[in-house]
């Protein structure tokens, strides 16, 4: 379970319609993909025009406590927001970090989707976690909403269980609802968890031993339960509506609301799978209907979760050459080059570089030394994101090589989800200042005690431990000699405690000489996530 996870409630809902979010909370979270600035570049290099993020108008359907819009609302302060949710419970709690903060760009309302009559246009629609967990009726309704609001340009993102990949999803699911049918306390929040997760235990330790596949998919989802909080198994699989849908399915109920799909923000539906030219061409070569493509792709990779972009039916999508208007976007990557001596056995072929994930799970072995020597600005400017025209400039006369051809390989990059192209650079501060200034929204949570915050680039931050303390403190008033005097001074009282071969540290000068070097270290540190306002 998530450490910050919020409690099962012990009081009844308030008066109103009830809603189970009421009595679960859902986990506070962001969610990077649905970030406007991420959903403007996908229209861009489909030759759209989106509106600018900085001063765009964003609804939310289904904001749980606000935690998305709370982020963007807090980066973003000449753009206006509306939150909606059903929880009178959820919308108190975000609505109370906004006072806190002092958000007059931010609204989040207690509101019934299916009665929600929108009286003005929105430039960017976000719907995450909703709909396959809602009837049809308000399913129809999401969709009426887009419609009638979405600006002419704009883009919504709707996410949804896909299929046929949560087909084992369901299987859980079934088994669990099954089990909970013959428990005399299963509507009781708590015993409804400790029900479910116990039967999906008991099956994943005692499967047959000529069922592994079968072992393995629910060894699968009790690894995924175990690192998520308990709201996630509550409404993500034991909610009474759960309905997946075949990419064709959904993309047929856009064209009967007069909507059409535009692609997905991570870019996976630009440049297809990551698999061989061959199955590319062969996939290509089974439909000219980009759609149907999309569910072919779907078959393949056993796709059980979209994040899907949509736009007007009229808009004038163009998907030929996407690649040739990433110019005007800007560019992140997270991918570091990894010496020859740390590649272990499987060390790269001559002339061939090696670029990996922070976490080293995924790495890019390019022979093109332009692309790698983009790969290595980038990393040289992180956490800045650099346009992609300049970027393509630097490279190719650095290293030569072909524009056309990296700016191909940026996209394939961006279609394999190692990069994100923004419309407009997240406003951060690239740069350690000599008195930093942490994101408003981040220095609130860490100062109520939560362990993960929302970062300027819209990504989910566990902070380590002494980073928890030095947030908060990032008001503009301390350089590093002030955090490290203030620290210092509580570490000789033991607040925090503080040791020097095994013993507390009890002299206030050494406490000094130890923790300069982890100050200078956490405030880099905050500068690289993208913590520091600029």
């Amino acid at each position: 379970m998530s450490v910050d996870a919020p409690p099962l409630a012990d009081a009844p809902p308030p008066a109103g319609k009830a809603s189970s979010y009421d009595v679960v909370p859902y986990v506070d979270h962001s969610v990077s993909v649905a970030h406007p600035g991420r959903m403007a570049a996908v229209g861009r290099l489909f030759g759209l025009e989106p509106p600018p993020v900085e001063t765009a108008r964003v609804l939310e359907l289904g904001c749980a406590a606000g935690a998305n819009l709370l982020a963007l609302a807090n980066v973003y302060p000449d753009a206006t927001f509306l939150g909606l949710d059903l929880s009178r419970v959820q919308i108190d709690a975000g609505a109370a970090v906004a006072a806190q903060l002092g958000l007059t760009n931010l609204e989040l309302r207690y509101q019934d989707l299916a009665e929600f009559t929108p009286e003005e246009p929105f430039d960017y629609i976000l719907c995450h976690g909703v709909f396959s967990w809602v009837p049809d009726a308000v399913r129809a309704r999401i969709l009426e909403i887009v419609r009638e609001s979405l600006s002419p340009q704009g883009i919504a993102y709707v996410s949804y269980n896909a299929l046929p990949g949560w087909h084992s999803g369901g299987m859980a699911r079934e088994m669990m609802l099954y089990h909970l049918e013959g428990q005399a306390d299963a509507a009781d929040p708590k015993s409804r968890l400790e029900h479910a997760w116990g039967i999906l235990k008991f099956m994943a330790e005692n499967v047959p031993p000529r069922a592994e596949s079968h072992r393995a998919v629910l060894n699968a989802f009790h690894k995924v339960f175990e690192e998520n909080a308990d709201s996630y198994l509550f409404h993500d699989f034991l909610e009474d509506e759960n309905r997946p849908f075949y990419f064709h399915e959904f993309a047929s109920l856009l064209a009967e609301h007069d909507l059409a799909y535009l692609g997905e923000p991570e870019g996976d539906s630009l440049v297809g799978l990551d698999v061989s030219p061959e199955i590319k061409r062969t996939l290509a070569a089974l439909s000219d209907d980009p759609l149907r493509r999309e569910q072919y792709g779907d078959f393949l990779r056993c796709r059980n979760f979209r994040r899907s972009l949509i736009v007007r039916g009229e808009a004038a999508i163009d998907r030929e050459s996407p690649a040739s208007r990433i110019d005007d976007l800007f560019v992140l990557c997270p991918l570091r080059e990894v010496p020859a001596e740390a590649a272990g056995d499987d060390v790269p072929a001559p002339g061939v570089r090696r670029f990996a994930t922070p976490d080293g799970d995924r790495a890019v072995d390019t022979p093109d030394p332009a692309l790698a020597a983009a790969l290595t600005r980038l990393a040289e400017r992180w956490p800045a994101a650099i346009p992609v025209g300049a970027l393509v400039r630097e490279a190719v006369q650095e290293a030569g090589g072909d524009a056309e051809d990296l700016r191909n390989g940026i996209s394939t990059l961006f279609g394999q989800s190692l990069l994100k192209l923004f419309s407009a650079p997240p406003p951060l501060a690239s740069v350690l200042s000599e008195r930093p200034v942490g994101d408003p929204l981040a220095r609130l949570r860490a100062a109520h005690g939560r362990e993960q915050v929302t970062s300027r680039l819209h990504v989910e931050i566990r902070l380590p431990d002494l980073a928890r303390w030095v947030l908060p403190r990032l008001d503009g008033t301390r350089d590093a000699a002030a955090l490290v005097e203030e620290l210092a001074e509580g570490a000789v009282r033991g607040e925090p405690a503080l040791q020097y071969e095994g013993q507390p540290v009890a002299d206030l000068a050494l406490a000094r000489r130890l923790l300069e070097p982890q100050i200078a270290s956490t405030l880099d540190c905050l500068r690289t996530l993208g913590l520091l306002a600029a």
